[in-house]
């Protein structure tokens, strides 16, 4: 945790249970089916990349799937469909969940891009034991370029978002 600007921010992980999903919830993340033009510029992708890794022990996260948002009285709508603009109250209750678990090693829920696949947040503190490494087979993949670029063009096209290649 660190200070910036006069706001706590809380160093975290992002991942998600498929590589789909990943770009769905990062890239394509405020894009939504009632966009009239929806578009994703280069600086939203080239130096982005699709990262698979493993977890390297048992993590305790915080269950923001239907059950667990129905036992803190949210719905899904208010916090996890909400946009960009209300990330101030996201993060008021992110970090009244980060209190109320303190041993939590982040939160986990289904995405709401991609909602056949679950997504997770892990937080960042120094003196953390380690909670992923690197995937001992496969390898990061630029979404700007190559392979990475053309799975991100396939995505784009399979949701019919124009995707501005540099």
């Amino acid at each position: 945790m660190y200070e910036a600007d006069g706001v706590t921010v809380v160093s975290s992980w992002y991942g998600s249970t498929i590589p789909k999903c990943a770009i769905f919830e990062s890239v394509f993340h405020d894009i939504r089916p009632s966009d009239r033009v929806p578009r994703v510029l280069p600086n939203e992708y080239v130096d982005r990349y699709l990262s698979p890794v493993l977890t390297l022990r048992d993590l305790t996260l915080v269950d923001l799937t239907s059950a667990g948002l129905h036992a803190i009285g949210l719905t899904r709508a208010s916090l996890i469909e909400s946009r960009s603009r209300r990330y101030s109250w996201t993060n008021g209750i992110a970090e009244r969940l980060r209190a109320a678990v303190p041993n939590a090693d982040g939160c986990v829920w289904v995405s709401r891009a991609m909602d056949t696949a679950q997504c997770v947040v892990l937080y960042a503190d120094r003196g953390r034991a380690p909670m992923i490494g690197r995937h001992p087979t496969e390898v990061a993949q630029s979404l700007g370029v190559g392979p990475g670029l053309l799975l991100l063009r396939e995505h784009a096209v399979e949701a019919r978002i124009t995707l501005v290649v540099p």
